[in-house]
């Protein structure tokens, strides 16, 4: 293992992607930010991923193996479950010479766990998932415990993903959550213009999965249109539930539903600052989330929020100012409380302003420098 000096140089820094990189997805934005501010305190950072058939070349990234669709816990993942030549992941290894290697959801990806396996380097981990299905964590559990020895630090994006690994991995996990781009996601974003009719926003952002809850929040909607036609639900996302939940919405005859199908990365703040601008951010997920990052971008942006009380969730909204937290599966109560936001004008500027303050705790100048600081303290001798 390489000696570190801290301050004393920039570092070489290899971030390990379980995840191909062209699909949109909270880990891959989350090794982005990571990246972007690495670079702006000076290190060399290099990205490696598994290729997607669609992927096109990215500056910074190494490929590493063939990512396939697959359908885990009820949401698509494009991660590599085959293992790649290890002459190549040395050779890639050799190249870079990395002083910390820094793996992300590694548990998902063969070539991950290979790479990790032949690390000469500092090797660090962050856990991004909660699994429902516990069979997962005992498949896992020989590879996890013996890998697990060639980690110096392991990190959790929560409480809730802590106290799950932990029981099936033991050691010492830091909880450092995910990080916030305030740059990107601010109150200073246009709304989308043909939204801005009057009509009140419940924009809603994600995959069109079971455990996302937009089949919750598509009943609860059709409850509040059946008493007005004052708001309109704007969809953004794509997903194997997207034609079922289209279906319902035509044969239902619910009104003023917008499908706007998979948006450009660059155009979601926007989306974020329709719900601003005279509306609401609603994400009804109601399990599988091990934290709330999509909730802190709408924060960041001074969308009031009203999501799912699920765990991961939990761990950003704290108090009924911040947001609100429903059981999205009781659609009359969501649907209420749905009503009172948007007929509480006062309410929802008073969660603009805690819910933007609460995001700036996790902007990634606080975050980035947490991760950093525990590299540190990891590779400080113990006296």
């Amino acid at each position: 293992m390489k000696e570190i000096r801290f301050g004393e140089a920039p570092l070489n820094i290899t971030l390990v992607s379980a995840h191909a990189m062209n699909m949109e997805g909270g880990v891959q934005n989350h090794i982005r930010d990571y990246r972007r501010f690495l670079q702006s305190q000076g290190h060399n950072v290099l990205i490696l991923a598994p290729r997607n058939s669609q992927d096109q070349s990215e500056e910074g990234v190494i490929y590493l193996g063939k990512a396939r669709r697959i359908n885990f816990q009820g949401t698509i993942v494009h991660t590599a479950i085959l293992p790649v030549n290890p002459f190549e992941l040395r050779r890639v290894h050799k190249r870079f010479n990395p002083d910390i290697v820094h793996l992300h959801s590694p548990e998902i990806s063969v070539p991950s766990l290979q790479f990790l396996a032949q690390s000469d380097s500092s090797n660090f981990a962050t856990f991004h998932a909660q699994y429902n299905r516990r069979w997962i964590y005992n498949l896992w559990r020989p590879i996890g415990i013996a890998l697990g020895r060639k980690l110096l630090g392991k990190i959790v994006v929560s409480q809730a993903c802590k106290d799950m690994f932990s029981a099936y991995y033991p050691g010492d996990y830091r909880v450092i959550p995910n990080g916030i781009n305030t740059e990107r996601f601010n109150p200073q974003t246009e709304p989308i213009k043909r939204y801005l009719d009057g009509k009140f926003n419940i924009v809603f952002i994600g995959r069109l999965e079971d455990r996302k809850g937009l089949g919750f929040l598509l009943k609860a909607y059709q409850k509040i249109r059946s008493q007005t036609d004052r708001p309109r639900l704007i969809v953004v996302g794509d997903g194997q539930l997207k034609k079922e939940y289209q279906n319902y919405v035509e044969k239902e005859g619910i009104r003023d539903v917008h499908f706007e199908g998979r948006v450009p990365n660059y155009d979601v703040p926007a989306y974020y600052a329709t719900a601003r601008a005279n509306g609401i951010y609603c994400s009804p997920a109601y399990k599988g989330e091990s934290f709330g990052i999509v909730l802190l971008e709408a924060m960041a942006s001074r969308a009031p929020v009203i999501a799912g009380n699920n765990e991961g969730y939990r761990q950003v909204i704290g108090t009924r100012n911040e947001g609100i937290l429903v059981k999205p599966q009781d659609t009359d109560l969501f649907a209420r409380e749905i009503a009172l936001l948007m007929e509480d004008e006062e309410l929802r500027r008073r969660m603009a302003d805690a819910g933007q303050a609460k995001a700036r705790l996790f902007d990634w100048k606080y975050v980035g420098k947490q991760i950093l600081s525990y590299y540190e303290e990891c590779l400080t001798p113990k006296s």
